[in-house]
């Protein structure tokens, strides 16, 4: 029973992704989610960041469940995700190529709702589709600029809430 709901649940964020219900997302993300992406760790609110800056790069970007398995509080998912470069990704412009890659996660559950994520994509592979050539280092580089730019706009949102709260 908990593993159908949990299977569910991950099945869902996949559709919120797809269907952009972006301000959904609370609806199966734990507020202190963990997302262990690569050699990048991002919290909820990095997570959120993340996924909003790649469907503006890929604003058509599916994920077709190719398996789901749940054992216990985990989740096992792979995908294929679909999608049209039409926004600038990684410092390329829009080459309006249609892209195909895999990805493999695992999900931590929690009362329903995902704890914590740790996915593998293929992203040498997609990258490629795009034209680029990527080196481990420069991939390495990609994700400390997430990180970088997320944990500013974090900052930034901090400072505004503690003018506004204490003037």
């Amino acid at each position: 029973e908990d593993e159908n709901r949990n299977k569910q649940a991950v099945i869902r964020f996949m559709r919120l992704m797809d269907g952009r219900a972006f301000d959904a997302l609370n609806e199966v993300l734990a507020p202190d989610l963990q997302l262990h992406l690569g050699a990048a760790n991002l919290d909820r609110i990095q997570t959120e960041d993340m996924i909003r800056m790649f469907f503006a790069a890929f604003p058509d970007f599916t994920h077709a469940v190719e398996e789901i398995l749940a054992v216990g509080d985990r989740v096992v998912l792979r995908a294929t995700d679909r999608a049209t470069h039409r926004g600038v990704f990684q410092g390329i412009a829009p080459t309006e190529r249609r892209v195909s890659f895999g990805q493999i996660a695992i999900y931590r559950m929690v009362d329903g709702k995902i704890a914590e994520i740790w996915e593998e994509a293929d992203v040498f592979g997609l990258m490629q589709q795009l034209g680029a050539a990527v080196t481990a280092l420069q991939f390495q580089d990609m994700a400390s600029q997430l990180i970088v730019h997320t944990n500013h706009r974090l900052r930034s949102c901090v400072d505004t809430l503690a003018q506004e709260a204490f003037g």
